[in-house]
């Protein structure tokens, strides 16, 4: 989404951030990442919300995809770290 000065910015939502702390726990945990489809039903989204999400977060840099088709959601060691010091209710530069 471009804001009014032209640039690309994505609204960090408390949403987005739960779904990223959940993510962050999920490979914590199992030592591998969550499907959308489990991220939606831990949140009670539809599929393809959890997906636009994790778009979102994707953009933002604070996941990336892997390679895989099922369980494509990765996480550095940096990300993981980051997720503390993150503030919803901000707009953040776009990636990509």
């Amino acid at each position: 989404m471009k804001n009014g000065n032209g640039h690309n910015q994505i609204y960090f939502s408390e949403v987005k951030f739960k779904v990223l702390k959940y993510i962050k726990n999920f490979i914590k945990q199992y030592g591998y990442s969550p499907t959308c489809k489990e991220i939606a039903k831990a949140h009670g989204y539809s599929r393809s919300r959890a997906g636009a999400i994790c778009t979102d977060l994707y953009k933002m840099g604070l996941i990336n995809k892997g390679d895989s088709s099922h369980r494509k959601i990765r996480m550095t060691q940096t990300q993981i770290d980051s997720v503390s010091n993150l503030k919803f209710n901000r707009e953040y530069q776009a990636h990509g």
